[in-house]
């Protein structure tokens, strides 16, 4: 098969997974904040997080906060609206800066192409994830060989997580793409090609503008590395270096990036063996990482003087960067979620794919057995994809506390997920909810609920009252309301909410739906403690005190 051919059946391949049944199931609270900021974009030209109905905020008030104060917050539009514009969630119009607006822009350019629904809301992104697969193939064949390529795609397409998340309306396909883009056209760079260093600058400028998480410590490794890799390119290397300064330090100020850390009660230590257990189990385990370090060792020892060193740099710069991101993201991330590391994972498949390629060759060689390379190498990756043994020797020796999921010993769960996904099997409880609640009230009628609010503003032209900051929950009550009560699945602080209920006279509905909550969140933390549990959802009409007087 030729190297066009090969492109394609990878391309396939890959969007053949990543596309089936791409709109089966609702966009859950992540996915429905960049979906609708993307609409707000195209409506008023940049991401409003108020749009004078509805309001997106996404990160919770500090333990700290008195009761008095988040009362006073859920009482008046006014007052949240200052609050969250002085925490920095988004500026005094409520331009939103608490991401880059890249996912936002290819949201909103699916919505121009194809219309505003849930296939279109992910469809850019998963795109963004077939176009990685493409690049991680082309790259390690043009530099290893044809079965370490094809390795790195079947580790790639047989990780789950990675699957799941590149399905999502969300930043983390362009986080996977970009970074990947920016490691190969630093590569490029380094071996002197035709618009390697150009790609690699505005490659990094795009990855700051979808994930400026990411962006630090992927782009100062790289500038680093090849400042101290050699004299001949240290000049050039400061001029790319202030380059980029330039072309990001403005859109540090206007993001106000440094007002973005924020405070967290999960000490460091935790977040950073959290991330360790998440990368070991569902990235690619330290083992084969460690092995294929080795393996790059030796194959530049074995050959000399006359070594190509290019491989083993390679491997070890590709290591590096799954080194210091992850120690990057234990100490700016408020939680050691996988969607922080989830970009790494094409940088695991390729080094994956060339540890098993590397002991598999060690084998043949040892055996004596030609043509069997090929056949060792690909029970490996059988044994990584499907499996949990390679992880576990560096799992059972993490605390309890650093351990985001239950530890797996015979076979890997997630795949019964990917199949609900693709039969289009899987619980769906925003839909029902959506039905049950056009089922209770005109569309014109508010809404309040103490769950996911954001889906609502996507699906429905209500408005909406509830969320993380409980807004509008204890405004005054000017005509009827639905209340949807989602038992053990608050978002909204309960006790807020049970203030709000307990001044209103409402009747229960006769509707109960039981549900899982958010089972298309890609997470494996919240997938394993989450998704299982079931609650019952209760709803509700109150109606005003003067409505009810006359």
């Amino acid at each position: 098969m030729t190297k066009a051919w090969q492109l394609v059946a990878v391309a396939a391949l890959a969007g053949l997974l990543l596309l089936w049944n791409l709109g089966g199931v609702t966009l859950w609270q992540d996915e429905a904040a960049t979906a609708v900021l993307a609409q707000r974009m195209l409506k008023f030209g940049k991401p409003l997080a108020y749009d004078g109905r509805n309001l997106i905020t996404m990160d919770y008030p500090p333990d700290e906060e008195s009761p008095e104060r988040l009362l006073e917050l859920s009482q008046s539009p006014e007052n949240a609206l200052r609050y969250l514009s002085e925490r920095g969630d988004f500026k005094a119009d409520t331009t939103w800066i608490g991401h880059p607006w890249g996912q936002f822009v290819l949201a909103a350019g699916g919505f121009q192409l194809f219309g505003e629904g849930d296939w279109q809301a992910r469809l850019p992104f998963a795109v963004c994830g077939v176009l990685t697969v493409v690049l991680l193939f082309a790259f390690v064949r043009a530099r290893f060989d044809a079965l370490t390529a094809w390795l790195a795609v079947g580790l790639l397409l047989g990780n789950v997580y990675w699957l799941l998340h590149m399905r999502q309306c969300r930043y983390y396909a362009l986080t996977s793409l970009l970074t990947w883009l920016t490691f190969v056209l630093y590569w490029r760079w380094q071996e002197r090609r035709r618009w390697g260093g150009a790609g690699f600058a505005v490659s990094a400028w795009l990855l700051f503008q979808c994930d400026y998480g990411t962006f630090f410590p992927v782009v100062m490794l790289l500038l680093g590395e090849s400042f101290w890799a050699g004299r001949r390119l240290r000049s050039e290397t400061l001029a790319y270096a202030v380059v980029l300064a330039l072309m990001v330090l403005p859109w540090c100020w206007y993001y106000e990036l440094g007002r973005r850390l924020k405070p967290t009660a999960i000490p460091l230590e935790t977040r950073l063996l959290g991330l360790v257990y998440t990368v070991n189990q569902f990235v690619a385990p330290l083992l084969v990482l460690g092995g294929a370090l080795l393996a790059a060792w030796f194959e530049r020892r074995s050959r000399g003087k006359h070594a190509d060193v290019s491989r083993a740099r390679l491997v070890g710069v590709g290591a590096a960067v799954m080194g210091l991101v992850t120690l990057w993201m234990a100490w700016v991330a408020p939680f050691p979620f996988h969607r922080y590391v989830v970009g790494l994972t094409p940088f695991a498949a390729w080094i994956g794919a060339y540890a098993l390629a590397s002991v598999a060759g060690w084998i043949e060689a040892w055996l004596a057995l030609r043509r069997y390379r090929a056949p060792w190498a690909v029970a490996g990756a059988l044994v990584l994809v499907a499996t949990p043994w390679l992880a576990l020797p560096v799992n059972v020796c993490l605390p309890r506390t650093a351990r985001t999921t239950p530890l797996e010993f015979l076979a890997r769960t997630e795949f019964q997920r990917l199949y609900e996904i693709y039969a289009g099997t899987i619980p769906d409880p925003t839909r029902e909810l959506l039905a049950a609640v056009e089922r209770l009230a005109p569309p014109d009628e508010e809404l309040l609920t103490n769950g996911d609010d954001i889906p609502w503003m996507f699906y429905t032209d209500r408005r909406i009252r509830g969320g993380i900051l409980a807004f509008r929950v204890n405004a005054p009550l000017t005509g009827r309301m639905v209340l949807i009560a989602r038992r053990g699945a608050e978002v909204a602080p309960p006790w807020l909410i049970q203030n709000a209920v307990g001044q209103l006279e409402w009747t229960e509905a006769a509707e109960t739906i039981v549900e899982c909550r958010r089972p298309n969140c890609p997470d494996p933390f919240v997938n394993y403690l989450q998704n299982r549990e079931s609650r019952l959802v209760v709803f509700g009409v109150a109606t005003p005190p003067a409505a009810e007087a006359e």
